[in-house]
């Protein structure tokens, strides 16, 4: 599969399958409290819980938690995912540069990292199996700050299309 982030002309960025658009990310890591995303006719809400805002929860329309991530320890670089009634971990390290991948007990899921390809940073996507679609939007979520950090706030940062083949 061939994943790809493509800035909008709005606040936000739009997601490709493809060359098939499957939703949007909008109004990411502003002041208000929630990210929106708006995929298969359907809106979500990532937003942050708790003292150190270190759980992370996706909400549908209706409020409903449909994601939930939260660390393993205060401290830790790995976190639970519960999605669907499933158990994943998320796992933060350097590849060698930034990256997020999700586990399903040993099994890679997803994974985004940064990466650097002609002086430029970008985006690597490694997607050995087909990931829930929801996974990507976190991900992203995730990363793209430290995407924008390494190439300033304009977003007009490389995305390279180095995406997982599924089985």
């Amino acid at each position: 599969m061939k994943n790809i982030w493509k800035k909008n002309n709005q606040y936000g960025y739009d997601f490709f399958v493809n060359g098939t658009k499957q939703g949007q990310f909008l109004d990411s890591h502003t002041n208000k409290s929630s990210t929106a995303i708006a995929m298969d006719n359907e809106e979500y809400r990532i937003v942050r819980k708790g003292f150190w805002k270190n759980r992370i929860l996706i909400l549908n329309q209706n409020g409903t938690e449909i994601l939930s991530l939260t660390p393993e320890k205060w401290f830790s670089s790995s976190f639970l995912i519960s999605y669907n009634g499933l158990n994943y971990t998320l796992k933060i390290g350097n590849n060698p540069l930034s990256e997020w991948s999700i586990y399903k007990d040993s099994e890679l899921q997803l994974a985004y990292s940064l990466s650097v390809e002609e002086g430029k940073p970008g985006l690597k996507i490694d997607e050995p199996v087909n990931a829930p679609l929801l996974f990507h939007y976190l991900l992203w979520y995730l990363i793209e700050p430290t995407i924008l950090e390494q190439n300033g706030q304009n977003g007009d940062f490389m995305l390279l299309t180095m995406a997982g083949i599924s089985n």
